[in-house]
């Protein structure tokens, strides 16, 4: 079970540099262009520029300031 842990973020990380690749500081691919590419949501590209990288139970909440 450990390694799988090890695994998953290994994964995650080697995905999370390929999408900022595909998209090039904007003058690569759209986000819907790397998800359709990669075959994965939308919503995961988006995290990936938001930083985002946890389960949805921890995701920070909308600052409500004015």
């Amino acid at each position: 079970m450990a390694d799988q842990v090890v695994r998953n973020r290994t994964w995650s990380a080697e995905r999370t540099d390929l999408i900022r690749e595909l998209r090039a500081d904007g003058e690569g691919m759209s986000y819907r262009e790397i998800a359709e590419h990669l075959g994965i949501k939308l919503s995961t590209v988006q995290d990936v520029f938001r930083g985002y990288k946890g389960a949805g139970t921890t995701r920070p909440k909308k600052s409500t300031e004015e």
